[in-house]
């Protein structure tokens, strides 16, 4: 499973942001956004690994929508996004 959740500024400003992980709040985590203003989470600027730099070819959506196409995306790059979208559909 894949969770996708804002995590407030209860651990300090440099964890406040969106965040993909098996578990919400959990200590293993694959990426990570700083936006801090958005309400829902923000299609691209991802970093994954969540400390590493932001991946231009990593973007998210609305489950049912096409996602934007990138060639440069592997499968493996997708899974995220996948396993993300299905978890919305259940």
């Amino acid at each position: 499973d894949v969770m996708i959740y804002f995590w407030d500024e209860r651990d300090g400003p440099s964890f406040s942001g969106w965040w993909l992980g098996p578990k919400i709040g959990g200590d293993q985590v694959w990426a990570y956004h700083p936006d801090r203003q958005t309400q829902t989470p923000p299609v691209s600027g991802w970093k994954v690994p969540y400390d590493g730099p932001v991946d231009p070819t990593f973007v998210i959506s609305k489950a049912g929508a096409a996602p934007a196409a990138s060639p440069a995306a592997s499968p493996a790059q997708a899974a995220p996004q996948q396993q993300q979208q299905q978890q919305q559909q259940q």
